[in-house]
């Protein structure tokens, strides 16, 4: 079947969220083919906005108005099971009291200044420390739930979960190794049967072959606490010391936090 399909005039009408254009179609007297063709011949997006409409109009035998209508992109009604990923690897400062390694020292006159074992800023009395960098994994999922699985036992089980870390595998990281940081949850009236909640989460690796001054071997896992115990050590040993410096004495692994089963958190391991 031969047709003429043009654009007509005037024919372009547009606002910031819809479009309508105007286009003649002649020689059919079909109208499932008029807007089958219609279809096919109209653009799909016209001034970044999509065609949602083509209205069809006989105006004589065998002529048509075909207006196709324009308007912006229907924003996706969340399902539940639809899920949102964001990651932040900014550095977070820490204080610590060890350096990896003492670089060089220097003492009047050239002489050889106390050797303190890597620990920094030692005083009579104390080890001041000094603040640097550490890096540090956190990302958030946003997850839509059916409304029916979220209730007032599950919002207890998150609050029960919080600052707990993993006691099996999570996300690909080893036992242990994750800090569930907690959750918020909202609900709208616009998806009245969904509840949008977002989990966060930190994660840390482990560490071993740890030397510590004179202390070698030391192994913790990601989030246990690593605290050095500092004393008067004398350097040469036994009857060839010839001075006493702040040094380290012990380390000590202190467990802070309690794990946790995640698979109650619900959204898979």
């Amino acid at each position: 079947m031969s047709c003429q399909f043009y654009e007509s005039f005037p024919s372009r009408k547009s606002s910031d969220k819809d479009a309508e254009r105007l286009y003649m179609l002649i020689g059919s007297d079909d109208e499932v083919f008029v807007r089958q063709y219609a279809r096919m011949a109209t653009p799909t997006v016209t001034l970044g906005l999509l065609r949602k409409d083509i209205e069809v109009n006989e105006t004589a035998p065998g002529t048509w108005e075909v207006r196709p209508k324009y308007g912006t992109r229907d924003q996706k009604q969340p399902e539940a099971g639809d899920m949102k990923w964001e990651f932040d690897t900014t550095a977070t400062s820490q204080k610590i009291t060890q350096s990896k390694q003492t670089v060089n020292s220097y003492g009047i006159g050239g002489s050889t200044p106390a050797n303190f074992g890597g620990a920094i800023g030692v005083h009579d009395d104390s080890v001041d420390g000094c603040e640097v960098l550490m890096p540090q994994f956190r990302w958030n999922e946003t997850h839509q739930l059916d409304a029916a699985d979220v209730d007032f036992s599950y919002a207890q089980t998150l609050y029960q979960l919080t600052g707990k870390t993993n006691q099996a595998s999570f996300r690909n990281f080893g036992e242990k190794q994750v800090l569930f940081l907690g959750a918020k949850g909202s609900w709208s009236a616009r998806a009245a049967n969904i509840v949008e909640i977002t989990y966060s989460f930190s994660a840390a690796t482990d560490a071993t072959g740890l030397t510590i001054g004179d202390i070698t071997g030391v192994a913790k896992k990601a989030w246990d606490y690593l605290w050095v115990l500092y004393g008067m050590v004398g350097s040469g040993g036994g009857s060839q010391v010839t001075q006493l410096a702040k040094k380290p004495k012990a380390a000590y692994v202190e467990r802070v936090y309690d794990s946790a089963d995640y698979s109650q958190l619900g959204i898979g391991n």
